[in-house]
């Protein structure tokens, strides 16, 4: 997928003032009817991709916020054994439940839009958009609160319970100021380089070429979010910005200890530690994904094809590395069995070839020698 300079220049820009226009009508209708009726003891707010400015054309949905103030989730995970025994000890159930806010706020959208124009969701209630306001996924939440000790709350977010019982919190309000210090100290470039990647997927997925909900806005954001130094966001070009993040995220896929200090944009959460559903593996496919690059080796008594590739900087020089499957040459006798494998690369301009180490899943290892093909990724080898 080549994508020139012109392209990305215009995948980086927020959208148009005319789609702002119609986010703005859906927050004010929805803030109007749920101010009727539930006055002050409720706040309505945008998150995600059009509160953080990180949205693209694509980007049909919005997520509205509908937060009761007056009723909270308690988080003691933090608190002693004996505190959270104390805590719970004095603890009283609100006799307003978050499912009965739920309902609430279902039958209210309802009665305004018109059944035909709301479903109720797992964690939200759609909202469909129509000629003068987009889709909203419109979020009742009740406030979290994360108690540092009995009578101290350390940080409030939001909470929900998913109609199948299942407890989620965030702290959008920390995401948003912590995207907005990364995007000033990037030159604006933090959100640009965010929108640019959120283009490609999209496109990648019209073609086919990745599952729709395969790389998810929110995971993107946060590993973009991860990238330091600030100063890889200052390159010259979109194009020369946009790799050395994506190379910096890869790389440090590759090292389990710098991709569990991924945190979640709020810095209150991290984005794989505790999360199952988050892997670094899906980074390192991600990052492989809009790298492109694929290398087919071919040996005697085997051949291989790269699982995940990308270049990397190693003490000053530029390096390919890939993990590979590899399957039985079929044409040869003494095949070699199927096996999983990392190589790391480097190219000899005087001998143009390519030369590395490598191991393997059956306990081999040793130094490889390339000829090769593609004379166009040469260049890549140069920093």
């Amino acid at each position: 997928m080549n994508i020139s300079e012109e392209q990305l220049s215009r995948w980086a820009k927020a959208p148009s003032e005319t789609e702002e226009g119609k986010c703005q009508n859906t927050i004010n209708r929805i803030t109007e009817i749920v101010k009727n009726k539930f006055g002050n003891d409720v706040s309505v707010f945008l998150q995600g991709s059009y509160r953080n400015r990180t949205n693209v054309r694509q980007d049909s949905d919005v997520d509205i916020v509908v937060l009761h103030k007056s009723y909270y989730f308690p988080d003691v995970g933090g608190l002693s054994e004996s505190d959270k025994t104390a805590y719970w000890k004095n603890f009283t159930e609100s006799n307003y439940t978050f499912p009965q806010f739920k309902n609430d706020i279902h039958a209210l959208l309802k009665d305004t839009f018109g059944t035909s124009m709301v479903t109720r969701k797992n964690k939200c209630i759609r909202v469909n958009g129509n000629d003068y306001r987009v889709n909203a996924d419109v979020v009742p939440c009740f406030v979290h609160k994360r108690f540092c000790a009995l009578s101290s709350v350390e940080v409030e977010g939001v909470e929900l319970v998913s109609d199948a019982g299942i407890h989620i919190h965030s702290f959008p309000k920390q995401h948003y100021d912590n995207g907005v210090t990364k995007n000033n100290d990037t030159e604006k470039m933090y959100k640009s380089v965010a929108r640019i990647l959120k283009n490609i997927r999209n496109e990648l997925m019209g073609q086919g070429t990745i599952l729709p909900n395969s790389m998810p806005s929110f995971f993107l954001e946060c590993l973009v979010w991860n990238v330091l130094p600030n100063t890889l966001f200052k390159k010259s070009t979109y194009t020369a910005t946009t790799r050395a993040v994506i190379a910096t995220i890869w790389n440090e896929m590759r090292e389990p200890e710098k991709a569990n200090n991924y945190a979640e944009i709020s810095d209150l959460k991290w984005l794989f530690r505790g999360n199952p559903n988050r892997t670094h593996q899906q980074a390192l496919e991600i990052s492989q994904t809009f790298s492109k690059i694929f290398v087919y080796a071919y040996y005697e008594r085997s051949q291989s094809e790269s699982v995940v590739a990308n270049f990397a900087e190693l003490n000053s020089e530029n390096y390919l590395f890939y993990t590979y499957d590899s399957a039985p040459n079929s044409l040869k006798s003494g095949a070699m069995q199927a096996h999983k494998g990392t190589v790391k690369l480097k190219y000899l301009s005087n001998e143009n070839k390519l030369i590395g180490t490598y191991f393997n899943s059956i306990g081999n290892s040793g130094e490889v020698d390339f000829e090769f093909e593609q004379n166009a990724l040469i260049g890549r080898f140069a920093k």
